[in-house]
């Protein structure tokens, strides 16, 4: 297998193996030392079992060790998959290079058995010249491979049962319904302007200047992150539920997506505090999530532009796209408010918030003025709030709790602001049409603090009432069902994508829906289940 990934830009291994962690150890040294490996590695390993109804996605990254520090140009990256095995392979989007067989069924010991549907499954995330491997395939299971199109061999002189095989996938049929592309056939010109440069533009930024791509950020504000990613800090909190549902399922990946990035770039206890968050709400027992943290959203999006395959255009507002023509296919092309071109590119991901929706509008205009395929804007709900905060003074340890709380609203504490501790209580939920004024606003954070931390909401009282208190606003974007919108706008708009719609957790889905964005563009294993994915792509109630 290692001599197949040589000279290749990416390689792509999907394993059923019961044990994953010797061999994904063990090629992972490989990788790291080899001089003619893989830019981007990517290993999915699909453990049997049960988990209830759900397929869970778990992601880890790891980086080559002679990388330039901030350019991880060289990427490995693990997804274990974990879940019954047919709806694992159900849920799974990938298209492997290589195929890692067991030889025995972790759950009941016996010999692992491909049944007619399994292989069926398995061919689905193969290309022709998929390579398989297998420590031991039994008679049935040959038959079974072969006529899904798998060409097999024993690799050993011994042709019974019990012998190592191999082979690859080319069926004498041409294979319908090829929606992925195999990494090592993705996209050549991979050039990308991005709209926004907030939390969802600057994670987008990232993650495909990761994978190679030179991107251009642009916008209207002169310095990143200047909008509802300027919060002071930001909660990192995941949805529970009792069934687990898909939002409790998607912002539990998000957490986890961001603590792996977080972990990398920012520092502990002054740019971002994993201590954890207890969630206060009446009538309900108390919980703690031990993964929760608040974060300072500003510090993340710097960490992401400085990737020097990130070039970053302030002041620039974009009004339009418009679709050019190209000997190389064709570009879109930014366009200012007076027709004048800010930049042009293939690919196009709009991520400014609320601001998506006219540039969209005035896109389709003139796709329909051109005569080419027009498409519907999504509706989009800017809501505007208000956080208070300000500096402690002493005895303020008396009242302070020892980790950030959430429900009603919600309470930090502590905080490294300016080289000095502070704390921060929010957040208002405003009309668009009738927002608060800032005494209103913080009256409002004051009382959600009476019912969240009566303690605090007393020790504070004398500040809000001599107005001693500070106040952060902007507006968040939204959507009617509160999840992301992400995805391609319109088939018939090639190139053009859009990742928006965060709402108050832009800290929880910024780098879960960047790095899906990312591997559906690039053609690489999904970060999470496809129904999953489903959810945060094109719905019709957000069909303008």
């Amino acid at each position: 297998m290692l001599d197949e990934w040589v000279g290749q830009p990416a390689f792509q291994v999907l394993d059923l193996s019961p044990d994953i962690a010797p061999l994904w150890h063990e090629l992972l040294a490989i990788w790291r030392q080899h001089p003619l490996r893989p830019r981007h590695l990517h290993w999915v390993s699909l453990r049997a079992g049960s988990t209830g109804s759900h397929v869970d996605f778990e992601r880890h990254e790891d980086v080559a060790l002679d990388a330039p520090v901030g350019n991880p140009a060289n990427r490995a990256l693990l997804t274990q998959v974990t879940g019954e095995r047919h709806a694992a392979l159900r849920e799974l989007r990938m298209t492997a290079d290589a195929l890692l067989l067991p030889s025995f069924d972790p759950l009941t010991c016996a010999p692992w058995a491909c049944t007619p549907w399994t292989a069926k499954l398995l061919a689905r995330h193969c290309r022709r010249g998929t390579m398989l491997f297998a420590e031991s395939l039994a008679e049935t299971s040959r038959q079974a491979l072969a006529a899904q199109g798998f060409e097999l061999q024993p690799t050993a002189r011994d042709a019974a049962a019990a012998s190592a095989w191999s082979g690859q996938y080319n069926p004498r049929w041409q294979p319908k319904n090829r929606t992925l592309e195999s990494a090592t056939n993705a996209i050549t010109n991979r050039r990308c302007i991005v709209i926004g440069a907030g939390l969802a533009g600057a994670s987008t930024a990232n993650a495909l200047a990761a994978r190679g791509w030179s991107m251009h950020v642009l916008d209207a504000a002169p310095a990143p992150a200047t909008g509802a990613s300027s919060l002071p800090v930001g909660l990192m909190v995941a949805h529970r539920s009792v069934d687990d549902n898909p939002r409790s399922r998607l912002t539990r990946a998000g957490v986890h997506m961001t603590t792996l990035q977080a972990r990398r770039w920012l520092k502990t206890n002054v740019d971002w505090a994993p201590n954890g968050v207890l969630t206060l709400k009446p009538g309900s027992a108390a919980q703690f999530q031990a993964e929760g943290a608040w974060v300072k959203p500003q510090s993340l999006v710097e960490a992401w532009m400085a990737h020097p395959g990130v070039r970053f255009a302030g002041s620039a507002t974009v009004a339009a796209l418009d679709w050019h023509a190209t000997p190389a296919g064709g570009e879109w092309r930014a366009l200012d408010a007076n027709g004048h071109e800010l930049a042009a590119a293939p690919y196009v991901v709009l991520a400014a918030a609320a601001g998506c929706a006219a540039i969209l509008q005035n896109t389709a205009t003139l796709q329909h003025k051109a005569g080419r395929p027009s498409f519907d804007v999504p509706k989009l709900i800017s809501v505007p709030g208000q956080v208070s905060w300000g500096f402690h003074a002493p005895g303020d340890e008396l009242w302070t709790p020892a980790t950030s709380v959430n429900g009603q609203g919600y309470l930090v504490a502590n905080l490294p602001i300016d080289g000095r501790p502070a704390w921060l209580m929010g957040s208002t939920f405003e009309d668009e049409a009738e927002p608060l004024d800032t005494a209103a606003g913080h009256a409002l954070n004051f009382s959600q603090m009476q019912m969240l931390m009566p303690g605090a909401a007393a020790a504070l009282a004398a500040r809000f009432e001599t107005r001693a208190v500070n106040a952060w606003r902007s507006v968040r974007c939204t959507t009617a069902d509160r999840l992301p919108l992400v995805g391609p706008v319109s088939r018939g708009a090639p190139g053009l994508w859009l990742n928006t719609g965060y709402g108050a957790r832009g800290l929880t889905w910024s780098v879960l829906c960047a790095e899906l964005l990312a591997s559906r563009l690039g053609g690489e294993p999904w970060p999470i289940a496809a129904s999953l994915a489903g959810k945060l792509g094109e719905r019709r109630s957000l069909r303008g």
